[in-house]
């Protein structure tokens, strides 16, 4: 049963948040994965760190060779990132492809196996 919802606004309160409450916290973004494993009774969260509202997490930046995509970056953000469609135009497509658009515009890429594998390539 959640007793507690966390709402921190950078990723050092974040991970402070993360160790007070030891493994009882859990991170959430879109909440896509985290409902669906309550639902199947997988992991049941007693308090939730709200990461969405870290503005860190939630860019799409280029660094020399490298894309940086923050975790609470949207497939739908993904999917229409001129950075993304430019430099890696496979990941820009699949994100396109995941789920439904109410799906896109919520989930994050965080974690997700429906676009990772082309994140690799």
């Amino acid at each position: 049963m959640l007793q507690e919802y966390l709402l921190p606004t950078t990723v050092d309160s974040a991970l402070i948040m993360l160790k007070d409450h030891g493994g009882r916290a859990r991170l959430i973004a879109g909440g896509t994965d985290l409902i669906l494993q309550e639902e199947k009774a997988e992991k049941k969260a007693q308090i939730l760190v709200d990461i969405s509202r870290i503005q860190d997490l939630q860019k799409i930046e280029k660094k020399g060779d490298a894309l940086f995509i923050g975790a609470c970056v949207t497939h739908t953000e993904i999917a229409t990132s001129p950075l993304v469609k430019k430099h890696a135009p496979a990941l820009a497509f699949s994100c396109s492809c995941v789920g439904g658009k109410q799906i896109r515009n919520i989930a994050t890429s965080r974690k997700s196996s429906d676009s990772i594998i082309c994140g690799c390539c």
